[in-house]
Formats: structure tokens, C-alpha cells, sequence
């Protein structure tokens, strides 16, 4: 084993980690830092791991879950805040740590901050929303009251509840208002008396007034969402005009003291009933005016003449519809008469009498009229076929071909044109002779005009056959 030169004895790694821890930790029972908290952790057995740091420097920190559930604020990355603590000395890494103690915000108080920070949260989650909101019965006859059953704000209510209203039903919902687990029996009196969903119209949560510490149970999270979840309407009534809580910004109606609670709460029975008074003695005026009228209307028609004399209409009405049978009676006697007369003259006539005499002359004029039409349009036919017969003769004896049939020749040009005038043709040129059996084709060599020529005689053509020498 090297000899490192000292007296003293080498030591083990646990040793030296126990004698660290001792001094660490009996040198240092107690610090009070100022840091920033980075990295915080929250650990399933709820515990809180973090660092505290400075621009230089970090250190490591835990705050052990029983002193976790005594925060009032959320322990959030990057919070400026005050220490109080011990050093401890982790020996199995020899490590150390600061155990905190207590912590605060710096520069706020920890129940403002929590405030901010639980107000932000749940504003974010629509628990303050306008739509959330449900509307207030007109006329409750059972209200619950969660409140502390000793308090002044408790007398205050009762006395302006019943008094606005003395046949209200109140159930009492006794909790603490203030101090350790104040929140969780007000949220439980809350979701307790929601199970008599039926038997209650509406909810008043409060207490009269105090510190901000002493109406921190109305800043409590499990409050708030107990108040959002209420099927019961819920009237918020913390502390004074001056004070705003959680529970006044989630309930569905704010009301600035308990009194005033009360008051908005319940209309003013005795109000009620002056008014229903007077609206049933404007009802009584209407109808007994009312009455009035129809009774001078009653006596008016009862001097009327048909009231007073009902069978002389009636006579009156029965005679003229008499008159009216008469001259219907009448009228149809004489409609009988006139059609019994143009009925006989109708059958003297001798189309009626001899209808088929009529019929016989008709069909022999209609055979005599066919007869007519036949001949005429037999000669008809016999003339235009003559007249198309000699069309047709003329037309033949005019047509090329009769020319040529008789001896004669048609001679055209490559184009079709008919040659007329030898001189139109040039040497060389081709043409096309038609005769009466065939046609054939030559080439003109030279032209000559006759003497007769101004006398329009055809001229002589010298043509040959193509290939053949003239």
C-alpha cells in the first residue's frame, strides 16, 4: 500500500460522506436564499424536486409532500422566490441539497399569486364564461344556504329572506368559512345539497366579511369548479363590495354583501301583492265598465223591432217568397207552352215527317255529280297527254342526238365545249367527235374556213386519228 506522506489513517468513502454531512449540515442548520426555480418535478408520492439558481450558481432543492399540500400557490419554472431551509447532505452520492422549509413569491404576497395563477386557469377553461351562466328562478320557494350557522351574515339573510318573502322555505347548510378545510365542507355542502336537485330553487354561498386570509376558502379550486358544477343556481355572497373572490367570478350571480344576496334572491313579496292588488282593481273597473256597456247595448236591442215585433219580418218574408212560387209557377207554365209549340211545328216539317225522301234526292244528285267530275277529268286527262306527246316530238327533233342519228357529228373540246368556229381551235388541240354509234378522239393538225363562212356554214376540219399521219 503507497504511503501518501500524512499521519492520519486513510478513510472509507462512507466515512468521509459522514463526516461531510456533519459538518454541512452543523455549519449550515438553516439558509435563507434568494433564487429562481428551474426544472420543478412533482414525483407520484408528492414530493416536489427543483433547483434554485442564480445567474451563476445552482443548487439543488425538495420540498417533502406535507409541506407541498401548504402551498397556496403553484410551484411554476422560472418564480422568483424566497428560501427558508436547511443543508442536506445526501451520503450514499455525496451530494447535498436544500430542504426547504418554507417558500414565498418575491416581490407578492403567496395568496395573490395563487390567486393570479388559479384565476388564469380556470379562465382558460371557460368557468367564467357568460354562457355558463344560468339564469335565476323569478319566484323560489326553497333556497339553500351555505354559510357558517354563527355567523352575522347567516341573521342577515334570514331576516331579509323572510321578510321579502315569509313563506319561504330555507334549508341550512352548516360549514366553516374560514381556516384549514373550510373548502372542502364548503364544496362538499355545495354538492350535497345538488342531490336534492328537485327540492331546492336556488343556492347562496358566502359569509360576511373579513381578510383576505380569512375568505380564502372562496379562492379555493375544489369551491369554484363545486359552484361551475351546481345544477342549482348558485348566488355568490363573500366578504363586501370590496372583496372579489373565485366563487363570485364562477357563480351565476354576484351579489356584493350577503344582504344583498338576499334581496336579489327573492322579489318583495308584500311588493307582489300591493301590485296584484292594484292590477285586480284595474280588472275589476274594466269588467264593471264593461258590464255597463253591455247591459245600455242589451237594452238598446231590446227595443229593437225585430225583438219587439219577431213574426212581422217573418210574414213579410213568408208572403214575398209565395209571390216568388207564383211567378216561378207561372214562368214555367209559359216556358211549357212556347216549347209544346215549337215542338209541333218542328214535327210538321217534312224533313221530320219524311226524313228518308231528303236522303234519296241527295244521293242521286251526289251519283250525277260524280259522273260529271269522271268525264271531265277523263278529257282532261286525254288533252294533256296530247299536248305532252307533241311537247316531247318537238323536243326530240331538236335534241343533238336526232342530229346525229341522221348522218351528222358533235365535236367538243377536252372541256366539253362545242366546236362551233374552226378558228377557236389551235393546232395540236385535242378533241372528242360523238357520232351515232361511238365517238373518238383526234388531234387538229391545220383548220381551213370555207367561202360560206359568213353565211354560218360549219367550216372543214382536217383531223386524223391520234398517231396517224393526215
Amino acid at each position: 500500500m503507497k504511503d501518501f506522506g500524512g499521519p492520519a489513517e486513510p478513510l472509507s468513502v462512507s466515512e468521509l460522506n459522514r463526516r461531510v454531512k456533519r459538518i454541512i449540515e452543523g455549519r449550515f442548520p438553516q439558509v435563507n436564499l434568494v433564487a429562481e426555480t428551474s426544472g420543478v418535478r412533482l414525483t407520484p408520492a408528492g414530493h416536489l424536486f427543483f433547483s434554485l439558481k442564480d445567474d451563476q450558481s445552482e443548487i439543488r432543492a425538495v420540498l417533502w409532500k406535507d409541506r407541498v399540500r401548504k402551498l397556496t400557490f403553484d410551484l411554476e419554472e422560472g418564480l422568483e422566490v424566497i428560501v427558508r431551509g436547511a443543508l442536506r447532505v445526501f451520503q450514499k452520492r455525496g451530494t447535498y441539497q436544500v430542504e426547504v422549509q418554507e417558500i414565498v413569491p418575491k416581490g407578492i404576497g403567496a395568496l395573490q399569486l395563487a390567486y393570479k395563477q388559479l384565476f388564469a386557469r380556470l379562465e382558460r377553461e371557460g368557468l367564467f364564461h357568460p354562457s355558463q351562466k344560468k339564469g335565476l328562478p323569478r319566484f323560489p320557494m326553497k333556497i339553500g344556504l351555505v354559510t357558517s350557522p354563527t355567523s352575522a351574515a347567516i341573521a342577515d339573510m334570514l331576516r331579509v329572506l323572510f321578510r321579502r318573502a315569509p313563506r319561504l322555505k330555507v334549508l341550512v347548510a352548516p360549514v366553516r368559512v374560514q381556516g384549514e378545510g373550510a373548502a372542502n365542507e364548503i364544496a362538499s355542502a355545495i354538492r350535497c345539497l345538488n342531490r336534492n336537485v328537485a327540492q331546492l330553487d336556488l343556492l347562496i354561498v358566502g359569509r360576511g366579511g373579513g381578510s383576505p386570509e380569512d375568505l380564502w376558502a372562496f379562492n379555493e379550486e375544489e369551491v369554484a369548479r363545486a359552484i361551475f358544477e351546481s345544477q342549482i343556481p348558485v348566488v355568490s355572497a363573500v366578504g363586501h363590495e370590496i372583496d372579489t373572490t373565485i366563487a363570485d367570478h364562477v357563480a351565476d350571480r354576484r351579489a356584493q354583501t350577503p344582504t344583498e344576496a338576499a334581496e336579489i334572491s327573492v322579489p318583495d313579496w308584500n311588493q307582489i301583492l300591493s301590485e296584484l292588488d292594484q292590477r285586480k282593481h284595474s280588472l275589476r273597473m274594466a269588467f264593471q265598465g264593461r258590464i255597463v256597456r253591455d247591459q245600455d247595448r242589451l237594452v238598446a236591442l231590446s227595443q229593437h223591432p225585430v225583438l219587439l215585433r219577431p213574426l212581422e219580418g217573418i210574414q213579410d218574408r213568408v208572403q214575398a217568397v209565395e209571390e216568388l212560387a207564383l211567378d216561378l209557377r207561372r214562368g214555367l207554365g209559359l216556358a211549357r207552352d212556347r216549347a209544346r209549340g215549337r215542338l209541333e211545328v218542328l214535327e210538321s216539317r217534312p224533313v221530320l215527317v219524311r226524313p228518308l225522301d231528303g236522303v234519296a234526292e241527295r244521293l242521286r244528285d251526289l251519283e250525277r255529280s260524280s259522273d260529271r267530275l269522271n268525264r271531265e277529268a277523263f278529257l282532261r286527262i286525254e288533252k294533256m297527254r296530247n299536248r305532252l306527246e307533241g311537247l316531247q316530238g318537238r323536243l326530240e327533233s331538236l335534241s343533238p342526238r336526232s342530229v346525229i342519228q341522221r348522218g351528222y357529228s358533235l365535236t367538243t373540246t377536252q372541256e366539253g365545249n362545242v366546236v362551233m368556229d374552226a378558228s377557236t381551235l389551235e393546232e395540236g388541240q385535242k378533241v372528242r367527235t360523238c357520232l351515232a354509234r361511238g365517238e373518238f378522239e383526234s388531234r387538229v393538225e391545220t383548220t381551213q374556213l370555207s367561202a360560206s363562212k359568213a353565211a354560218g356554214a360549219l367550216s372543214d376540219v382536217d383531223i386524223s386519228a391520234p398517231g396517224e399521219t393526215p
